[in-house]
């Protein structure tokens, strides 16, 4: 009985040990996405500004 419970509890700390790597993973996956989204957001403002001086200018 008490290999049962060892294994058992073996193998749930590995698992717990993998969400976790799964769960970092991820978060950094999402961060990268949401930087690359806040550029294009700036790149789009730029681009704005330039178009509304422009037609300023005239």
């Amino acid at each position: 009985m008490k290999k049962i419970f060892l294994i058992l509890t073996l193998f749930f700390n590995a698992f717990a040990l993998q969400l976790d790597e799964i769960s970092s993973t991820m978060q950094k996956n999402i961060d990268a996405s949401l930087k690359l989204l806040q550029d294009s957001k700036e790149d789009k403002k730029q681009a704005a500004n330039g178009i509304f001086k422009l037609f300023d200018s005239i």
